[in-house]
């Protein structure tokens, strides 16, 4: 399991989880791993930079590198 954290307040649980950023900004994003062998955590500090558009942020499913897709919508 994955607990996400996407720096504007919002949490997410999950393998796949989608998240949108609604403000222009600058955004940490923390990720922990939890597993039976133990957790893991990875925060990348102003990962994410929001220009006047939509972020969303989808991880895909998998095993350690999870790869996560990010897509823009424009506001």
């Amino acid at each position: 399991m994955i607990l996400w954290d996407f720096g504007d307040g919002s949490t997410g649980m999950g393998d796949d989880v989608q998240h949108t950023y609604l403000l222009p900004g600058r955004y940490t994003l923390t990720a922990r791993a939890i597993t039976v062998d133990g957790n893991d955590t990875e925060t990348k500090i102003d990962y994410i930079l929001v220009h006047g558009l939509v972020v969303v942020a989808k991880p895909d499913r998998g095993q350690a590198s999870l790869k996560v897709q990010f897509s823009t919508e424009q506001i």
